[in-house]
């Protein structure tokens, strides 16, 4: 994805109702707010939604300085003695339910953080009963942050890093996983090695790394460093972002974006040919 259709659909897209007139191309709404891009749709409901989450998140980054200062802690703290529920508080904060909820309990049982992130994973450990119940909403409500989120995209993580694999074995390319590259000794591992090199589109790969989400220009930078230890280790590799990338991700030749499996992969060595 161009940067520029990016930043548009980044501009208009809100919520999951955005994702959905995007995804088809519906841009009936666009009458209040700038179409996206030229030949909608641009991107695909997962690739929308996973954009969302992202960027949600990097709102709740910048959000959560000011919402731990602690004049706004003990204001979030009247409002609920004085019986608003911790979803309405952070409603009107514009911050994660379930962040505020933490904030929250932190501040009504003065638990240390061990504790409370158990029970914040296990909302059942709470005893006060109002608390305890107000927490679980809040775990409910909030759709990119909470234990539920956190198995969501284990889950789905898992999932697409099977399916490299099996497209790697339909192919007959050899390979060795992240697990046994740690059991080898190596503490930071790419997905896949492979035994042997491939091409794609004129890039040499030895290794891949499997990404269930859109890569924008900042996720890609956050873990940039990462991926020149693997180019360090193994050589120049691949990036599969699943859900699609903006194409800035595409500035080191020893690094290859894609948002697929290539279907034009050239195994390299005679004796795999």
């Amino acid at each position: 994805m161009q940067q520029s259709t990016y930043e548009h659909v980044v501009h208009n897209l809100h919520d999951r109702d955005d994702a959905r007139r995007l995804a088809t191309g519906d841009v009936s709404f666009s009458v209040t707010r700038e179409i996206p891009c030229s030949n909608p749709p641009c991107a695909g409901y997962d690739s929308l939604i996973s954009i969302l989450s992202g960027r949600y998140k990097e709102h709740i980054k910048k959000q959560s300085s000011v919402v731990r200062r602690p004049e706004n802690i003990r204001r979030y703290l009247d409002s609920y003695r004085n019986g608003k529920s911790i979803v309405d508080i952070a409603e009107e904060t514009n911050f994660s339910p379930f962040m505020m909820a933490r904030e929250i309990t932190e501040g009504i049982s003065g638990m240390q953080k061990k504790e409370l992130t158990t029970c914040m994973k296990d909302p059942e450990r709470i005893a006060d009963e109002r608390l305890r119940d107000e927490v679980m909403e809040a775990i409910e409500a909030d759709e990119h942050y909470g234990p539920s989120y956190d198995t969501i995209r284990h889950v789905i993580g898992h999932e697409y890093e099977y399916i490299l694999q099996q497209k790697l074995r339909a192919r007959g390319i050899p390979f060795v996983t992240e697990e046994q590259l740690r059991q080898e000794g190596f503490p930071k591992t790419p997905d896949v090695k492979l035994e042997v090199p491939v091409e794609v589109d004129g890039h040499i790969i030895n290794w891949i790394d499997s990404k269930a989400l859109f890569g924008d220009e900042k996720y890609h930078n956050d873990i940039y460093k990462n991926l020149r230890g693997y180019v360090n280790r193994f050589g120049p590799g691949m990036v599969l972002y699943w859900f699609g990338f903006v194409e800035t991700a595409n500035n080191d030749a020893d690094i290859y974006c894609v948002s697929d499996f290539p279907s034009n992969l050239q195994v390299l060595g005679d004796s795999y040919q």
